[in-house]
């Protein structure tokens, strides 16, 4: 009963880290998973001016005219980790078709580890340093990673919540651009 009862919480434990990284200072958002937004009610992306790993800012409508994935993670989160992988290949195969990523190293107490960890994992996209009100002008963060499509327009056209399959986003990507 005691070995049953051990994988049920294993399992339960994976799940849980393949679903996402809970963040520490949650706030309430909406109902997670992967969301397209009605076409007929696109909300424009929040505009941002962030310090960048690089030493330089980024200011976000410097990007309008591309496709943008908005990447809110953290270091210490596992399916960030795994996901970033696939956005860096996501990245190559279609920045020449107009598309952008942007991570949003978003806990703040791990600033000192975001630009070792982007250079050891070779993100060639900008990262910047996530400020409290700009994951609040994307609805709230409750949650690592949380990834955003964002249209030619610069209106968010899809949310994905936790880890998602390449696949997925992919196929968002193809739409938008």
């Amino acid at each position: 009963m005691n070995q049953v009862k051990s994988k049920l919480v294993m399992a339960l434990l994976v799940g849980f880290a393949l679903a996402g990284c809970v963040k520490k200072a949650a706030t309430p958002s909406g109902d997670g998973g992967s969301a397209a937004v009605s076409a007929d009610a696109l909300p424009a992306a929040p505009e941002f001016v962030l310090a960048s790993t690089a030493g330089d800012s980024l200011r976000f409508s410097s990007l309008k005219g591309k496709v943008v994935l908005v990447d809110f993670w953290a270091t210490w989160c596992g399916p960030c980790k795994a996901e970033i992988p696939h956005l860096v290949a996501l990245y190559g195969k279609y920045k020449d078709k107009g598309l952008e990523v942007v991570g949003i190293a978003d806990d703040p107490s791990e600033h000192d580890r975001v630009a070792p960890f982007v250079q050891e994992a070779g993100i060639p996209y900008p990262v910047v340093y996530g400020e409290p009100e700009v994951g609040q002008g994307y609805g709230g963060i409750t949650g690592y990673p949380t990834l955003f499509a964002v249209d030619r327009q610069g209106r968010i056209a899809h949310k994905f919540f936790g880890y998602t399959a390449p696949e997925e986003i992919e196929s968002v990507i193809q739409k938008l651009l």
